[in-house]
């Protein structure tokens, strides 16, 4: 998303700094107007496993726990056929991951597996 903000703030620039014609800056416009609003009203979703750290996103902002304090994963699909992970943190919370809705549940397995995190049922 900052890679196309980019991209549209450079267009406006271009387009009113090379001359071009009207209907050129006003379509420049409206692509800046479309990437910020995307921007604005982007929701917090998702995760990033990594090797040392698991970062997600909830209704409060971007939240990250250790590896090592991951007790376990429970991967799932719900009733209408999306994949559903829960972690379990070591200090008793359940964490339901969001933005994994499409994701294939044996991946996610495999990855939670490597760095060795227990597949909870």
């Amino acid at each position: 998303m900052y890679l196309a903000l980019a991209v549209a703030i450079m267009t406006v620039y271009l387009s009113v700094t090379l001359k071009g014609g009207a209907l050129v800056i006003a379509l420049a416009v409206v692509y800046l107007g479309l990437v910020l609003r995307r921007l604005i009203v982007n929701p917090g979703r998702g995760f990033r496993l990594g090797f040392k750290q698991i970062d997600w996103y909830d209704r409060g902002g971007r939240k990250s726990a250790p590896i090592e304090a991951l007790e376990g994963v429970s991967i799932g699909r719900s009733e209408t056929g999306q994949t559903v992970c829960v972690i379990r943190l070591n200090d008793g919370r359940r964490v339901s991951l969001s933005g994994i809705e499409a994701l294939d549940e044996r991946r996610l397995m495999r990855e939670f597996g490597r760095r060795g995190i227990p597949i909870l049922a």
